[in-house]
């Protein structure tokens, strides 16, 4: 694929829910990638100047990644979340201000939650294969969190209500 088209696939997957990569971050990527011989540029009718290099994984880069991916590290680290970073700050919030916030975060969680319900809808009836299979996996773990967290929002004023 060239720069345009990752972007595209990245807008068509929803990353942005996930992982905040912007169209200059491609491009930057995708040259740091091809200076150290990870991804190589390939012919292609579509290839037309530099904005529309057509790129391809290099063997150097398959093996990269593959490493990089079989680490440990990605399934020991506590993902930061602003949400929790704000509620342990917000003892310092004149409560107006909190349930404002609070509220905001719970309707954002509930229009989450339906989009997501919406997405495994979707990707049910797409043909199956491996990555269908994956991005379904990952849409319901997204649901079960955003559930889990609607949950926890509910019962935060009574919690909050005991001390």
């Amino acid at each position: 694929m060239h720069g345009y088209e990752i972007g595209q696939e990245l807008v068509a997957r929803e990353v942005q829910d996930w992982a905040g990569v912007s169209r200059p971050q491609v491009y930057y990527s995708l040259r740091k990638l091809h200076g150290g011989g990870l991804i190589r540029d390939v012919e292609s009718a579509e290839s037309a100047g530099p904005e529309r290099t057509v790129y391809r994984m290099a063997a150097a880069g398959v093996a990269a990644m593959e490493k990089a991916l079989s680490t440990n590290r990605w399934a020991t680290q506590r993902p930061p979340n602003p949400f929790v970073t704000w509620i342990a700050l917000s003892a310092h919030l004149p409560r107006p201000a909190f349930k404002r916030v609070a509220d905001a975060r719970l309707r954002f969680v509930q229009a989450q939650l339906a989009k997501e319900r919406a997405t495994l809808v979707a990707l049910t009836a797409a043909p199956a294969g491996e990555v269908v299979a994956l991005g379904r996996a990952l849409v319901k773990l997204g649901i079960a969190q955003f559930e889990a967290e609607l949950t926890w929002l509910e019962r935060l004023p009574e919690d909050l209500a005991m001390h």
